[in-house]
């Protein structure tokens, strides 16, 4: 298990090797997150191709990690990846290539209200639970809005507790993600009572 953090990007090279549905989906989250995507590969497909993002069509040469920040080894020869990532680390650029790398990628989503990443050693399964954790994305704005409230307005500090407390219980939660409507009238009651 490693150290979680979130890496700026933005206007930083970032080198993808390869250019099946992985490079596509690795290639479209650094584009929105600011990156400038270099994209080297045999073929690429034409979602990848409308990406804000430079599109080699070449084989890999080393000259292609020169000056990268981030490199993704996702070519389909697990020798020319391992290849790959010792010249991107020989030039100082972090690698991600599966469990031999420098990082991993989280799956993640971003809502209104909450920002979920999961590594869990299983792609598919990080992505699922990613999905059930946004799943809780309008009822955290709801949350907050309570929050904010009785923290604003409840001096007795015992009292501001018990409110936070019974407003995420397992219970409280289940109704908000079934009823939400039906929980802020709730909320609203617990906080005039």
């Amino acid at each position: 298990m490693g150290y979680m953090v979130n890496l700026n990007v933005k206007n930083r090279l970032c080198v993808i090797v390869g250019g099946g549905r992985g490079a596509y989906i690795k290639a479209k989250r650094l584009v929105n997150s600011g990156a400038r995507v270099r994209i080297i590969a045999g073929d690429t497909s034409v979602e990848t191709d409308r990406l804000d993002a430079e599109t080699v069509i070449k084989p890999y040469d080393r000259a292609d990690v020169e000056g990268a920040f981030l490199v993704f080894p996702l070519t389909d020869n697990e020798i020319l990846n391992r290849q790959i990532a010792e010249d991107a680390s020989r030039e100082g650029a972090l690698v991600c290539c599966g469990d031999e790398g420098d990082f991993e990628v989280a799956a993640s989503e971003n809502g209104v209200n909450i920002c979920a990443a999961v590594t869990a050693g299983y792609p598919k399964l990080s992505a699922m639970l990613v999905k059930n954790i946004m799943k809780y994305d309008e009822l955290c704005g709801i949350l907050g809005e309570y929050r904010r409230r009785v923290i604003d307005n409840v001096k007795d500090s015992s009292e501001k507790d018990r409110l936070l407390s019974v407003a995420v219980t397992e219970k409280m939660l289940s109704l908000g993600l079934e009823n939400p409507e039906e929980f802020k009238k709730l909320l609203k009651r617990l906080y005039q009572n």
